[in-house]
């Protein structure tokens, strides 16, 4: 039995007897089937978990007989309607992460898929004794790139907010059975997820217990607003927000080493910009000094996402 199910049965009351995957083995024409099978009797959250899962099957280079073409007839069922827009000055593989990206963390290895609750363990780490991840429920969007020439539009498999993100975490005590810590929401609020880095852990203040640095973006508006949460471990084993950072206007919210912050909010150089032709960014620096995160500087440059820079703050290492 894996730890990710220990966890989804402590959870949510999971007899023994679940499986996280279904008997049958996995396959293109078998996960579309039951996608299938959703819409057919209206249960979109669980025809979306499917459907995300099917288009991340793919993409994994899962089934080499099978594109994302293969999948339109069924998002075509699912009639999405645009939910927002990005731009076309945003740098073409920035774009191309930025649909990709998400769209790839639905097909992880069984034992991280929990298929009666629909729910997926989208990313996760560990460090020494302690681990971390993020477990999701999937709903499909369609968003649009915008260019003065027309539109294209992208579909994306998002993190539902009606079902809200949670972080899951433990430590192995004694090398045996994991402790699990309680399970906490994600700060998404009514907005979707889209990305979540893996998280960090990494012990901030030096009191030999680490804290987890959760690293995501949630759509807001026309874009993503990142976040980046702390949470430090209680002495009841349990994750409480320490301090949260956010990169609105598609910006930027990132630990740049074990003490100190780096946030960047996109804005206009001058007034009449909308915050879809938003120019700049204004970059803000914070170091953990006595307890508390102090500001130690600030810049302004030009739009992270429009030039080669976006890989520097985006990609994971």
């Amino acid at each position: 039995m894996t730890i990710l199910f220990l966890i989804f049965a402590s959870t949510f009351n999971l007899s023994s007897s679940t499986s996280a995957l279904a008997d049958s083995p996995v396959t293109f024409e078998l996960l579309y089937k039951n996608a299938e099978a959703a819409l057919a009797r209206r249960d979109k959250p669980k025809a979306d978990f499917y459907i995300a899962r099917c288009l991340s099957f793919v993409l994994n280079g899962r089934d080499a007989s099978k594109t994302a073409a293969d999948l339109q007839p069924l998002i075509k069922r699912r009639s999405l309607l645009p939910t927002a827009f990005l731009p076309a000055s945003y740098n073409p593989e920035f774009l191309e992460w930025f649909e990709v990206s998400v769209n790839k963390r639905w097909d992880p290895s069984p034992e991280r898929i929990q298929e009666r609750l629909g729910i997926v363990e989208v990313t996760r780490s560990s460090q020494d004794n302690y681990f971390a991840s993020v477990g999701a429920y999937a709903e499909m969007q369609t968003w649009h790139v915008q260019a003065d020439d027309g539109t294209r539009p992208m579909t994306l498999a998002m993190g539902s907010a009606k079902k809200k993100p949670f972080l899951i975490a433990g430590k192995f005590v004694g090398g045996t059975a994991p402790k699990l810590f309680k399970t906490v929401p994600l700060g998404v609020a009514s907005h979707a997820l889209h990305y979540a880095w893996k998280p960090d852990i990494v012990d901030l203040d030096g009191d030999g217990v680490p804290e987890i640095w959760l690293r995501y973006n949630i759509a807001w508006g026309n874009g993503f607003t990142q976040v980046l949460a702390i949470y430090k471990i209680t002495d009841e084993y349990e994750p409480v927000l320490f301090k949260e950072f956010r990169g609105a206007n598609d910006g930027v919210a990132r630990r740049v080493d074990d003490n100190r912050v780096e946030v960047a909010t996109g804005f206009g150089s001058h007034v009449g910009l909308s915050p879809m032709e938003y120019d700049k960014h204004r970059l803000e620096t914070f170091e953990f000094r006595d307890g508390q995160f102090v500001k130690t500087g600030e810049s302004e440059v030009s739009h992270l996402l429009k030039g080669p820079d976006w890989k520097r703050y985006l990609l994971e290492n």
